[in-house]
């Protein structure tokens, strides 16, 4: 019987080393990955102040400058719904819900209550309206706040 308790105690050692050599090797590799996240996102808003800071100055100095081709190394983006036409039916919708919050309504708030039409679309067509200034979007937080004009 001593022998069985023994060799049981051996086995939950061995586990238990095991264990321990797996919690510190996961510790290292979570370790590197959040540096290297933190590492990116320094990056990226370094990046991003440059180019606000870039997009600022050009402005200033030429209001009226062409935009250059981009390069053909690079995809280049699409532009927010310039090739579809606006659906009057949902424009109608929209227009409609927003004309009843004098104050703004969120955009978040919008799609839930045009819970029948696709997210991404009820975003690029607010986002087509507000360049053809039929409506005015101001962004806070991770959101924009919608408003009638």
């Amino acid at each position: 019987m001593e022998a069985k308790v023994t060799f049981i105690d051996k086995i939950i050692d061995k586990t238990k080393s095991a264990i321990d050599t797996l919690r510190d090797k996961i510790r290292s590799v979570l370790t590197k990955k959040a540096k290297d996240y933190l590492k990116n996102t320094e990056e990226d808003h370094s990046l991003n102040s440059e180019v606000k800071e870039k997009d600022s100055t050009e402005k200033e100095a030429e209001p009226k400058a062409k935009k250059k081709a981009p390069s053909k190394k690079s995809t280049p983006k699409k532009p927010v719904a310039k090739k579809t036409k606006l659906p009057e039916a949902k424009k109608d919708d929209i227009l409609k819900i927003i004309k009843k919050y004098e104050k703004g309504i969120k955009q978040t708030e919008l799609y839930k209550e045009l819970d029948e039409y696709n997210r991404q679309k009820i975003s690029l067509l607010l986002a087509k309206m507000d360049e053809e200034k039929i409506i005015r979007r101001e962004k806070i937080g991770t959101s924009y706040i919608v408003f009638g004009v």
